[in-house]
């Protein structure tokens, strides 16, 4: 099986044509990233492209489940690059009382009526639950503007402000094989699309070294020499686990899938997969 990802389904470009026809009315633009991995998660450049020149906030979404000292140092890498990062949790709401203010500050040449904002980003980053946090429970289709499409729509929220909601969009290549790995790690694009001991050993870099301290706390210390190498990792995770196939052999396969799944439910407790001091520079458009 080829280690390649690539998942570009018709649905995106249909979301990612009606998005561009769209922008003229766009006045804030909100770029979700996974907070786990800003780099990898960013909107692609013909959408960048498309709402560029307009005000632009990068929201750091699923910051729970990120590592806390890693999003303090995002928010300061992108400040230092003349970029307005806000986090925020589902589960807290943290950061939408601060990304309304940021709203409405950004959108303050518009002539007095309410902002218009577009919401924009990956699919499985968390832009529904940003969308009903800001217009709230009772959201409604705004009827009287282009986009109320199966695809793309106008929501009202609080003080008359209008959020156009986006499916979610994927670039149409994944040339960046890693940030594609990343993504399929964490759940972004589906797990099939990469091969599962790709994904596992993955997993098995980032738990050996920035959070072996998680990794022995969830499951005990290892030996230097089950931690030499993913496989036998894996097979000796499987035998303290009990997981066995018939004849009493370690099941690897079965440890890696229990592994990634771990790591998806946030069961090692908040992790980053990309931080700023691993980045050499930084784009200025919609991504990092």
């Amino acid at each position: 099986m080829s280690g390649t990802i690539q998942w570009y389904p018709g649905h995106m470009a249909r979301a990612e044509r009606e998005l561009r026809e769209r922008a003229a009315l766009v006045d804030v633009v909100l770029f979700l990233v996974d907070a786990r991995i800003p780099r990898s998660s960013s909107a692609h450049p013909r959408v960048e492209a498309a709402l560029a020149g307009r005000p632009t906030l990068l929201v750091l979404a699923k910051a729970d489940l990120a590592d806390p000292q890693a999003t303090e140092q995002w928010v300061r890498w992108f400040a230092r690059r003349g970029r307005t990062a806000v986090p925020f949790s589902a589960r807290s709401s943290r950061g939408v009382a601060s990304l309304v203010r940021h709203i409405f500050s950004a959108a303050s040449a518009r002539g007095g009526r309410p902002p218009r904002v577009a919401v924009v980003g990956m699919p499985n980053v968390g832009k529904s639950t940003l969308v009903n946090r800001l217009v709230g429970r009772r959201a409604a289709r705004v009827g009287s503007l282009p986009g109320v499409t199966r695809g793309i729509q106008w929501l009202r929220g609080p003080e008359g402000l209008l959020v156009l909601d986006t499916p979610g969009i994927l670039p149409p290549r994944l040339d960046d094989q890693e940030s594609a790995r990343r993504l399929a790690l964490l759940g972004l694009v589906r797990e099939e699309r990469a091969p599962r001991e790709v994904l596992a050993d993955l997993a098995f870099a980032l738990l050996r070294g920035r959070y072996r301290d998680r990794l022995e706390a969830r499951y005990g210390p290892f030996s230097p020499q089950a931690l030499e190498s993913s496989g036998t990792f894996y097979r000796a995770l499987a035998e303290r686990l009990h997981f066995l196939l018939p004849g009493g052999e370690a099941d690897a396969d079965r440890a890696m899938r229990h592994v990634l799944r771990e790591i998806r439910e946030g069961r090692f407790g908040p992790m980053t997969l990309e931080w700023p001091e691993e980045e050499s520079g930084g784009t200025e458009g919609g991504g990092p």
